[in-house]
């Protein structure tokens, strides 16, 4: 009995192997035929084509490496690269040169490349390990990880197959300099330990600088190497040996020659000095400073140098620049005949201002410049007029202000009222002559019948009101004829000025 038991569960153990044999090639040829059948991820272009997104192009400066190098002198490890980082300092910007565009394309292709193998093969392993589990939870996921795989494996045949001129690469990128954080910085690299590839890959740098110096019998033998990321190759090697005394020279030479790989393009310097010391200066249409500006890393080739001052002829250069070459240009301009124009108005008399500096009153003569300047005419109760003064501008110009009829209504309106105001006054003092006049008269009187009566107390008092009243009488005549010649002033202009506006606008 026993034997058969053993007999049976050996035969059972075999169907169930052969099971989960017969499982496992179930699953794939569901898995081949469901890759056959149904259709592959449709493609899409502006996902899965390659993309720069590094904003900078980053360059990173090593100690260097020293070979046989005296105590004393274990400074110039730092000291000659820290130097260079100064100079090198000046580049701002990279150009991309057509064949550093392709070997960065080919670069991102690789990387991307990477990536989606890596991706997939993350896919796979978690896709098998839910091969067994029969799960509806399981099957779900199975059943995501499975469009998963086949998205990957699409995108993997579209980077086979799409081309690199697709991937957008920019003409230039600003330049950064290696630094550990964001706010420290730019900063030494220790000196390569590895390749320079797995150096620039490791510290993600786009342009790599290291070296050896070596001691000989007191000179210094002093070896300097560039290599760029995108082109996968040393695209600069600088040899020399020098003494002490001249080692620093050897580092500013070799920075100046670094420095046109780092900008991507040849440069040149250019000093421009001009007279007068207010002149302005443009290269190429573009300002860059008045009476003297140095312009750093120019691009060589032909340029237009442009100077311009106020009263002074304009000159133009063209110069033609060199790679490396540190040129001085001086320029002097030649002062021109003064040129007037003549400015006439009507009415006369009006204010003229010269981009808002006051000039005087027409008529007036305006100095011409080479610069256009907005002139500006006005007088009150009329309306401005404006125009432009050049070197083209005629030598005669005769302007009829338009008169401003809403401020010469109010100014008319202001008129009435002051002469309402006049008038008032008076006729509010046109009483008080009377009545100091009939207040004397009485008085007199009454120290007439004192005298007669021979009173001589009532005759001093009555006489003293009676000069009183006398001299109030002669003050308020003053006062009123005055007020009168004020009110007639008034009128005047307001007569006046109501007759102008009722011709003028007619």
């Amino acid at each position: 009995m026993l034997k058969h038991e053993g007999y049976i569960k050996k035969i059972l153990t075999r169907q169930g192997v052969r099971s989960i044999q017969l499982k496992k090639k179930t699953l794939f040829f569901i898995l081949f035929f469901s890759t056959a059948l149904f259709p592959a991820f449709p493609y899409n272009e502006s996902l899965w084509v390659p993309r720069d997104h590094k904003k900078v192009w980053t360059v990173g400066i090593s100690s260097l490496k020293g070979v046989g190098i005296s105590p004393e002198n274990s400074y110039l490890l730092r000291s000659l690269p820290l130097l260079m980082l100064e100079k090198l300092s000046r580049c701002e910007q990279h150009f991309f040169s057509e064949e550093e565009k392709e070997g960065y394309r080919q670069s991102l292709m690789v990387k991307e490349k990477e990536k989606v193998k890596k991706e997939l093969s993350l896919l796979y392993n978690a896709f098998d390990k839910l091969l067994f589990n029969v799960s509806a939870k399981k099957q779900e996921e199975r059943l995501r990880l499975s469009k998963g795989i086949e998205e990957m494996k699409s995108r993997l045949d579209f980077l086979s197959k799409v081309s690199f001129g697709k991937i957008e690469i920019p003409e230039v990128k600003p330049v950064q300099f290696f630094k550990k954080t964001e706010r420290e910085e730019r900063t030494l690299l220790p000196p390569p330990l590895v390749s320079a590839k797995e150096t620039s890959e490791r510290m993600e740098l786009d342009f790599l600088i290291w070296g050896v110096i070596e001691e000989i019998e007191g000179y210094f033998y002093l070896e300097l190497r560039c290599y760029q990321a995108a082109m996968d190759r040393e695209v600069f090697i600088y040899r020399n040996a020098a003494s002490e005394s001249e080692i620093n020279s050897l580092a500013e030479e070799a920075a100046k020659k670094i420095i046109t790989h780092i900008l991507g393009r040849d440069w040149a310097n250019l000093n421009i000095s001009a007279e007068p010391e207010e002149a302005e200066i443009r290269i190429d249409g573009r300002f860059y400073g008045i009476g003297e500006v140095d312009v750093d890393l120019i691009e060589r080739g032909e340029h237009l140098v442009e100077v311009t001052a106020p009263g002074y002829r304009k000159r133009s250069v063209k110069i033609d620049l060199f790679p490396l070459e540190e040129k001085d240009l001086n320029i002097k301009l030649e002062e021109k005949e003064k040129e007037w124009v003549s400015v006439t108005t009507y009415p006369l008399d009006a204010e003229v201002y010269v981009s808002s500096r006051w000039q005087g009153r027409t008529p007036i003569q305006l100095e011409k410049t080479d610069r256009m300047e907005e002139v500006r005419v006005g007088k009150d109760s009329y309306l401005n007029y404006s125009f432009i003064i050049s070197e083209k501008t005629p030598k005669d110009i005769k302007i009829t202000l338009p008169p401003d009829i809403i401020k010469r209504n109010e100014l008319i309106r202001e008129k009435r009222n002051k002469f309402y105001s006049a008038a008032g006054l008076f006729v509010a003092s046109v009483p008080l002559p009377i009545i100091f006049y009939g207040l004397a008269l009485d008085n007199g009187i009454g120290g007439y019948v004192a005298y007669v009566k021979g009173d001589k107390d009532e005759l001093v008092r009555l006489w003293d009101r009676t000069t009183f009243f006398y001299n109030s009488y002669i003050g308020s005549m003053v006062v009123c004829t005055s007020l009168f010649v004020n009110t007639l002033i008034h009128l005047i202009d307001y007569i006046a000025l109501s007759d102008k506006t009722s011709r003028t606008t007619r």
